[in-house]
């Protein structure tokens, strides 16, 4: 067996840390599981933009969310935006 990794945000991690428990089954497993499936969906598509489709439809809607600052410095400084109205997030 090989050994993957990934780091994931606390809300994220407690949530799955959480199912294992309820499901009574290692985060490896769960993992293990995961990674099949996801090797075997990828395999059964017909292309690349089916996969795709079928994930997003699963994820649910996008919450909405108020823009206040943003930064063009990975986060080093901060800019204050005026409120926006009438903004949608396209693909």
């Amino acid at each position: 067996m090989k050994v993957v990794g990934t780091k994931l945000d606390d809300v994220d991690y407690e949530r799955f840390e959480t199912f294992c428990m309820d499901k009574g089954i290692s985060k490896s497993e769960t993992m293990r599981g995961l990674i099949k499936q996801y090797c075997d969906d990828c395999e059964n598509c017909s292309d690349e933009d089916e996969l795709i489709t079928a994930q997003d439809s699963e994820v649910g809607a996008i919450p909405e969310a108020k823009i206040t600052s943003v930064s063009h410095d990975d986060g080093k400084t901060w800019i204050d935006v005026p409120e926006l109205t009438n903004v949608r997030v396209g693909n």
